[in-house]
């Protein structure tokens, strides 16, 4: 009994969640009006021989003339709409003819009280593909966030845009709008197919790291993390972690970079200083190589001393650690020692300058070995386990070297 009563009870809850809306399955061109901004030609039609749901596809092919240099150019379809109320994303197909890096497509709604949203996605693909974007990646046109009930959209637009004259082609295909029931940001039509929801998302998180939008990019990355998380996938779960923290360290180098170039130095200094402990703990030795030097850069300019770097103790958990547990973590770690504490009792116990050198003396050190040298010291400051002034010092005599 009681495992009937469990199977009407699951029965029940899949029958409750609510069928998207489609607003256009592109079967026919009604419902739909040209649009273009001056100078612009926009050309609408059906497309049966190519299509990802149904019969047809809507094809939507935008000529771009010169001088979209100067303004944003953009043409495509718009329809009014009403009734969004309850409802969190838009999904669709989309095939460009071809990636294009100087034009994108535009979702553009109107919004009660002479409002206007905005989001933009990149036609960096091929062949077909689904996107799903939030409400919530709706921005400004000063690409300032915006806040709006869905209830409030009057009219939505498909648009292709452009800063050079070129012309642009893409089919459109299944436009649906979707809803998130129990608000875990997740649209309730892929709660029975977490893995394919959880691809999606990352596809979406890969297209704003690679366009460099690392605030986006993060936030997917989150959420798809989340995904993986109740899809059973911690593999791919901590890889959407190191993303998602690769981004905020992006991020706080962006900005640093940004207080550099205005001459804001403490600023400047507070930023690099926070990307670097984030990058510490991704452990990019690279990226922490060109912070230091920005930092020494920024400590002469100002005479202000820059923080020490943080230790091995600032790492998180193991366990919260991206790709690095178990007993192959553990090997790193002790080759790591080995090989700091090896560099260390050489460095120390070399034996010194003979007046004649003989044939025995030791060779001069060649440059890879010079450059890992170079590496593990830097990987000893990093870690906390020199100081600034020990490092600098050894860092000379290194290159000193012949």
């Amino acid at each position: 009994m009681r495992v009937a009563w469990l199977l009407c009870l699951c029965a029940l809850m899949a029958q409750s969640l609510p069928d998207p809306l489609v607003l256009d399955s592109f079967e026919s061109q009604e419902g739909w009006d040209q649009v273009a901004a001056e100078g612009c030609s926009i050309r609408l039609t059906l497309d049966r021989m190519n299509s990802r749901e149904g019969q047809a596809s809507i094809r939507i092919e935008a000529q771009f003339p010169e001088g979209c240099e100067e303004g944003r150019c953009y043409a495509g379809m718009t329809r009014r709409v009403s009734g969004f109320e309850g409802y969190h994303f838009f999904r669709f197909w989309i095939k460009p003819d071809a990636a294009a890096s100087n034009a994108v497509f535009a979702i553009h709604l109107a919004i009660s009280g002479g409002r206007e949203g905005f989001c933009l996605v990149p036609l960096d693909q091929t062949g077909w593909h689904l996107v799903t974007v939030s409400f919530t990646d709706f921005e400004s046109d000063k690409k300032e966030t915006i806040s709006f009930s869905p209830g409030d959209i009057e009219a939505v637009s498909l648009l292709l845009a452009s800063n050079k004259a070129m012309k642009t082609v893409i089919n459109v295909d299944e436009l649906l709008v979707l809803q998130d029931s129990n608000g875990n940001g997740i649209p309730d039509k892929d709660e029975t197919n977490m893995l394919e929801a959880a691809r999606n998302s990352e596809q979406m998180a890969d297209r704003y790291y690679e366009n460099e939008d690392y605030e986006k990019a993060r936030k997917y990355y989150e959420e798809t993390r989340s995904l993986y998380q109740k899809a059973g996938n911690a593999e791919k779960a901590q890889e959407m972690d190191k993303n998602a923290k690769q981004c905020v360290a992006l991020l706080e180098y962006e900005q640093a970079e940004e207080s550099y170039a205005q001459e804001d130095y403490a600023s400047a200094m507070e930023a690099y200083e926070r990307a670097r402990r984030e990058f510490v703990l991704l452990g990019d030795l690279d990226m922490v190589g060109i912070i230091e030097e920005r930092l020494g850069e920024l400590s002469a300019l100002t005479g202000k001393p820059t923080s020490p770097p943080p230790a091995r103790t600032g790492l998180p958990p193991a366990s919260e650690r991206p790709r690095s547990g178990g007993a192959g973590g553990l090997f790193l770690v002790l080759l790591l020692v080995a090989v700091v504490g090896g560099g260390v009792y050489m460095w120390k116990f070399r034996k010194p300058a003979q007046p004649e050198p003989e044939k025995e003396t030791e060779p001069a050190l060649p440059s890879e070995g010079k450059a890992e040298e170079i590496r593990k010291l830097k990987a000893r400051f990093v870690y906390g386990e020199i100081t600034r002034k020990d490092y600098e010092k050894k860092l000379r005599e290194l290159e000193g070297e012949s």
